[in-house]
């Protein structure tokens, strides 16, 4: 399983996150099943992910979310308030690429890794 490791992540950096995740749904007006759906997801990772049960965010997630919700503020959702900026704010699109591009990149080296073990 895949998480992110973020300097200073613990529980209640994971509590919030989930809240964070949780107002992301709600604004879109969808249910939690509904997001999953949407998105290609688990709903019982995603119920942890909300609840806190969860260590840290996996990375399939936040490619999932950043993929089908081009408006969605990865770095907001995983930190907060750094300048919160309203979710319904669409991103440019260079911007929305250049996210997906990262996040291909990480993907891909977080497979090389796993391929060595």
């Amino acid at each position: 399983m895949l998480l992110i490791q973020l300097n200073g992540w613990n529980k209640v950096a994971v509590k919030e996150f989930g809240k964070r995740l949780a107002q992301i749904i709600d604004k879109k007006g969808l249910k939690q099943n509904e997001f999953c759906s949407a998105i290609g997801y688990s709903p019982q990772k995603l119920s942890n992910v909300i609840t806190g049960k969860t260590l840290a965010p996996r990375i399939d997630l936040l490619y999932a979310i950043a993929k089908k919700y081009s408006d969605v503020d990865i770095r907001w959702l995983l930190i907060g308030d750094y300048q919160k900026k309203d979710t319904d704010t669409p991103i440019t699109r260079t911007q929305y690429e250049d996210l997906i591009n990262d996040i291909k990149e990480l993907k891909s080296r977080v497979r090389n890794l796993e391929d060595e073990d």
